[in-house]
């Protein structure tokens, strides 16, 4: 049956989700089982019946604000499939980019050894470690919760034998050296944390969100942990939003690192930092 896609666009709009068209065009794809729909979403498109009821109950979740990572079991990020999990950093699709950025730094580099800092629930070590093959890394998150879904989204994408998840502070206790440092940090300033949009403020922990007073505490750690954790000619892929790439970059030069550069999203918009050795 055709069903006209520009009421659920409107109902996600309404309800103040940001890029209500791409977002209606995800849940779309998701129960029809198509990919890229969003750039041609739009106008009237031709379901299955049984599909239209669950296409209705998700879009009333996302007007509802539950981010469409949560809207069902498991999330496909960067080609790995991942189990979100309540209480545990959910992925995002900006941080897909990163992991492109990540990837290419690691090309020809054999056997690369790579540390997540804040893991989450694994998306950025899983995702680097199945576009790098030959690849092995350690995700590090201070949640227990975080670490046995790391654990399960490893074996679900077949990558347990590359990936390893410890309960850690930080970098406080890594000894070993690695072929480049990835990290998402909690980037909100603390004052601002009640005023993040809802699927960050009502569906992700605290710990994962707020990064001190200025939401540069972590940044501030990984510049002065870098040049401890990278192997000589490593990197660093630093996810950031688009006002901190600027001051993280001069966080890291006042550290003595020169060669360091600001990459951008989709959207041409800065969203992190590289740093190298």
């Amino acid at each position: 049956m055709l069903v006209d896609t520009q009421k659920f666009i409107e109902n996600l709009a309404t309800a103040g989700v940001p890029n209500a068209r791409s977002e209606a065009a995800k849940i779309f794809d998701l129960v029809r089982g198509t990919e890229g729909g969003e750039f041609s979403f739009g106008g009237r498109i031709e379901v299955e019946p049984a599909q239209v009821e669950k296409i209705g109950e998700l879009i009333e979740k996302r007007a509802q604000r539950i981010p469409f990572a949560r809207l069902t079991e498991f999330v496909r990020f960067a080609d790995v499939e991942i189990e979100a999990g309540e209480g545990v950093y959910a992925p995002t699709v900006e941080s897909e980019n990163v992991i492109d950025h990540a990837a290419a730094l690691l090309e020809g580099v054999p056997k690369a050894r790579i540390l997540d800092l804040g893991s989450g629930s694994g998306f950025l070590l899983l995702a680097l470690l199945h576009a790098v093959p030959g690849s092995s890394g350690i995700g590090i998150d201070c949640s227990e919760k975080a670490i046995e879904l790391g654990q399960r989204n490893a074996v679900r994408n077949c990558l347990q034998d590359r990936a390893e998840f410890r309960i850690g502070n930080w970098a406080e206790k890594i000894d070993e050296k690695f072929d480049l440092v990835i990290s998402n940090p909690p980037r909100a300033a603390t004052g601002d944390v009640p005023s993040l949009m809802p699927e960050l403020r009502e569906h992700d922990p605290l710990e994962s969100l707020d990064g001190g007073d200025d939401g540069l505490k972590f940044f501030r750690q990984l510049a002065v942990d870098f040049r401890r954790l990278a192997l000589r000619d490593g990197c660093g892929v630093f996810q950031a939003g688009p006002m901190q790439a600027k001051p993280v970059q001069r966080l890291f030069i006042k550290c003595g690192f020169k060669k360091t550069r600001i990459i951008a999203n989709y959207l041409n918009q800065p969203a992190g930092i590289v740093v190298m050795l």
